[in-house]
């Protein structure tokens, strides 16, 4: 058996770097920790320290957003926020004359342009950068404006609703002005944002080599700030319209609209824009108030988990504890996201649900996790410090885990003992622990819906059966040394691109002299490489090694052929 990925994908990913090697283990605990309580929400939508600026798209002004049935006033009126809470980015028509003017002057927006590979012009350019700054100056001012009414320890609280292209550039202002110094003109307090929201927004790069009408501006900010560099900071929210006569809403294709990694709410029927729905707005846009009413509906459910303290404090502006218990829930969302456990889990309500359901244990230096042998009776995300799994009859120790790494799960979900003892090697060691039972709820309210997802997608229909088969990808890609160095990001984008080959005894998988077109990685069995000219055997290949992998990257004929020696 051997698992094989296509030649324009190791193109696109065999040169990306850093990895983080997922380790597995079980374990068992009985720590005391503390919960987040859902019974303690709150919606954001009433607090005066909570804003929405509104991020115009391509082409289009401030006005535009302001006229009677559009975003503005729709938020207004159905989103539940007054009018002094509802700003427009002060975005003229003309300047949008910016980015081909200061963009012909960059080499790298015209070589962007043109489809040549690896040139880019980030936002903070001259092209874009008038944007970036221009947000970051109306971030400020709204800031000030909360100072003035509640005392300088007040903190403005900003949603970003950006429409089109004005989506990916208030993603791209949050993440490079977050890195600014004060006085750049560029500088945004991050804690200043609440959350950002795309609409209709083309969130996805162009593939390499075609032409980026952005000048690479788009795939600049994707690659410096993917969604996975938001979520624990804020709520980021993707919103994708699917037109019932086309693919999209008739400007951008839904799955250009949706970031991985971000909650994507999908809509039916809807427009990219108001010029779209007919004379008499037949149809609806993003904007449209009933339309407003439903995806910002969704928003203020993600977001529903500001505590709602006794004699609403957090209404009077009481805003430091309220945003300590924001950062906490996006903190503990973000462990859950980054496990692979519940990667596929789109509803954000769900994501709640899971979320409130973890407790946080902290251990001391030697202190045991879990005990072999025993039941599993939860599963544990890392937070902090280091822990090793070992033998508890040999003593060897088998894994180390830090940060980020998930281990108990394989005995909760195959209701098997714990394989080995786990404990906290030094201090500052700190865990999630997701019990037994609340995992098991969440099967049963969620397995049905989740199944039929997966078998429209082509996956298997058992959850977690796909969800071990991508393990042992992501563990072979992460022992190929063609992949050695790269983002765990990237490691899961190279495993989704993977098929599993089953190869007879004598079966030629690569023939001398043909087109390369993927590479191999061996799972199990033996292939013996040879040169058909003088039956010259070159090599043996067995679990984990791999072949096919020159021709790929460097677009040349097969060198040799590879048969199946044995199954």
């Amino acid at each position: 058996q051997i698992v094989t990925m296509p030649s324009f994908k190791v193109l696109q990913l065999v040169f990306l770097l850093q990895s983080v090697f997922l380790r597995i283990a079980s374990g068992y605990a009985s720590v005391k920790g503390s919960g987040l309580s859902p019974q303690h929400h709150s919606g954001v939508s009433k607090q005066e320290i909570t804003h929405v600026l509104i991020c115009p798209g391509f082409a289009t002004e401030a006005r535009d957003y302001k006229q009677p049935g559009s975003l503005g006033p729709s938020l207004i009126s159905h989103g539940g926020w007054n009018e002094q809470n509802v700003h427009v980015l002060p975005v003229n028509r003309n300047k949008w004359i910016t980015p081909i003017a200061k963009g012909i002057l960059d080499s790298d927006y015209i070589g962007a342009l043109a489809g040549v590979p690896n040139r880019q012009c980030p936002p903070d350019r001259p092209p874009y950068r008038w944007y970036l700054s221009l947000i970051a100056k109306e971030v400020s001012k709204i800031d000030k404006k909360v100072k003035s009414k509640y005392g300088k320890e007040a903190k403005a609280k900003v949603i970003l609703v950006g429409h089109s292209a004005g989506g990916w550039l208030a993603r791209a202002s949050v993440g490079y002005g977050s890195e600014q110094n004060p006085s750049s003109d560029l500088y945004i307090d991050a804690e200043n944002i609440f959350g950002i929201i795309s609409l209709g927004t083309p969130n996805v790069s162009p593939p390499i080599g075609q032409t980026d009408i952005t000048g690479g501006a788009l795939r600049a900010t994707n690659e410096k700030f993917p969604a996975s560099y938001f979520e624990d900071k804020l709520f980021l929210m993707t919103i994708g319209g699917q037109n019932s006569h086309q693919s999209g809403d008739g400007i951008v294709s839904l799955e250009d609209m949706h970031l991985e990694g971000a909650d994507q709410v999908t809509l039916s029927n809807v427009c990219h824009a108001a010029q779209l729905c007919g004379p008499n707005l037949d149809n609806v846009w993003y904007g449209s108030d009933s339309v407003v009413e439903e995806w910002f509906g969704k928003f203020l459910q993600t977001t529903s988990v500001v505590e709602n303290f006794k004699g609403n404090k957090a209404m009077r502006g009481d805003i430091e504890e309220a945003g300590e218990a924001v950062g906490e829930y996006l903190k503990r969302r973000s462990a859950i996201r980054s496990s692979g456990i519940f990667q596929d889990v789109k509803d954000p309500e769900a994501l709640s649900k899971i979320t409130f359901s973890l407790e946080e244990l902290s251990f001391h230096a030697g202190d045991k996790m879990i005990t072999q042998g025993e039941d599993a009776d939860a599963i544990y995300f890392i937070r902090s410090g280091e822990f090793e799994c070992y033998d508890e009859n040999s003593g060897d120790v088998k894994a180390t885990l830090k940060a980020k790494d998930v281990f108990g799960e394989l005995g909760v979900i195959l209701n098997q003992p714990r394989a080995l003892s786990v404990r906290a090697t030094g201090k500052g060691a700190t865990a999630l622990r997701l019990k037994k039972e609340c995992f098991e709820t969440f099967l049963r309210v969620e397995d049905q819906t989740h199944s039929e997802q997966l078998v429209v997608e082509g996956k298997t229909s058992n959850r977690y059966e796909y969800y071990f088969s991508e393990k042992s990808r992501i563990d072979t890609i992460s022992n190929c040394p063609v992949f050695q160095g790269i983002s765990t990001d990237d490691i899961k984008k190279v495993a989704n691109c993977m098929d599993k080959v089953d190869i007879k005894e004598g079966e030629c998988i690569v023939k001398e002299g043909a087109e390369a077109d993927a590479m191999y990685i061996v799972v199990d069995g033996e292939f013996v490489c040879y040169r058909e000219s003088s039956s010259q055997i070159l090599s043996q290949c067995r679990n984990g090694d791999y072949f096919g992998d020159l021709g790929v990257i460097f677009r040349e004929p097969r060198q040799a052929t590879v048969r199946a020696s044995a199954e």
